[in-house]
């Protein structure tokens, strides 16, 4: 029996059982058909749902440009710190090797079910001179719903043994977008979610969430997916681009006790104009944690 708190990631969980069958026994591409399915089925009937999410980050330029815009611009997978991300168990040395040509074939931005974790602090927040938003993305777009995941964690990688064919079908997919000429999409460059939705039990205490998309989603000239009235017909390829819109997500906003004053100051101000709740940290008196500041 699923439990109502955990149903998205219970479900997800079974979906990457079935995916991870098909990929070992028929090789069937029909993944992707898969998640659409997931996203209509599950997490949009089941939205208010989705946890109270988490980012952590430095308070750098593109952060507080992000909050002060109400947008996440999602990052290659080329500059994740796990060295196994989206790598399949089958690959070979060969690939290994042009692991910089995949690096754009999928783009993420990762979010963490843990308030004022201590660890997240000092991997991802700057060493607690950055911030932390608090997001509610129940509110999020229905397009970008669809690419909104649970983390599943593992202690066997997927063994995938097409992953080869993509080096070099995203080198073509590129260059034909260079040149404008816009071919069907490259069979290998489709069903390639499930391997970023999967990581090692390492990594099971940060609780992850992530919005991704596919290099072929985000720049979805390459086929018509448009019916005569400008509308995308599959909703995996409903995105602008890496730029998203999460307005009306943002919740709160905690900052960091070493955080300079001029970009404390900043995000107050951005804060307040947004109607942005805004929290200062400062480090315990009794306990090893950190705490809301008295104001």
């Amino acid at each position: 029996m699923k439990t109502s708190n955990n149903i998205i990631r219970e479900e997800l969980q079974d979906l990457l059982k079935k995916v991870e069958s098909d990929f070992v026994d028929s090789q069937e591409k029909q993944q992707d058909d898969l998640f659409i399915s997931f996203t209509e089925n599950v997490v949009i009937p089941n939205r208010d749902r989705i946890p109270t999410l988490f980012r952590y980050s430095p308070a750098d330029y593109y952060s507080i440009r992000n909050l002060e815009t109400e947008t996440l611009m999602l990052s290659n997978i080329g500059n994740m710190n796990d060295i196994f991300e989206g790598l399949s168990g089958e690959v070979d040395t060969d690939v290994i090797v042009s692991l910089d040509e995949l690096k754009d074939i999928a783009f993420i931005k990762s979010f963490t079910e843990l308030k004022n974790d201590s660890l997240m602090w000092s991997h991802y927040g700057d060493k607690y001179a950055g911030m932390c938003v608090e997001y509610d993305f129940s509110k999020l777009d229905y397009k970008v719903l669809y690419h909104l995941f649970p983390v599943m964690y593992s202690d066997s990688r997927y063994h995938i043994k097409t992953l080869d064919n993509a080096v070099r079908d995203l080198y073509e997919v590129k260059k034909a977008n260079r040149e404008e000429c816009y071919p069907d999409l490259y069979e290998s460059l489709l069903d390639v979610m499930a391997l970023f939705l999967k990581k090692s039990k390492s990594w099971e205490h940060e609780n992850e969430w992530r919005l991704i998309a596919t290099y072929p989603q985000i720049y979805n000239d390459l086929q018509d997916f448009y019916d005569t009235d400008n509308r995308c017909k599959d909703p995996l390829f409903d995105l602008d681009d890496r730029e998203i819109s999460v307005k009306g997500c943002t919740k709160s906003v905690y900052i960091g006790p070493k955080m300079q004053s001029i970009q404390r100051k900043h995000i107050k101000e951005i804060c307040h104009k947004l109607n942005i709740e805004f929290h200062e940290l400062t480090i315990s008196k009794t306990d090893y944690a950190l705490e809301e500041k008295i104001k």
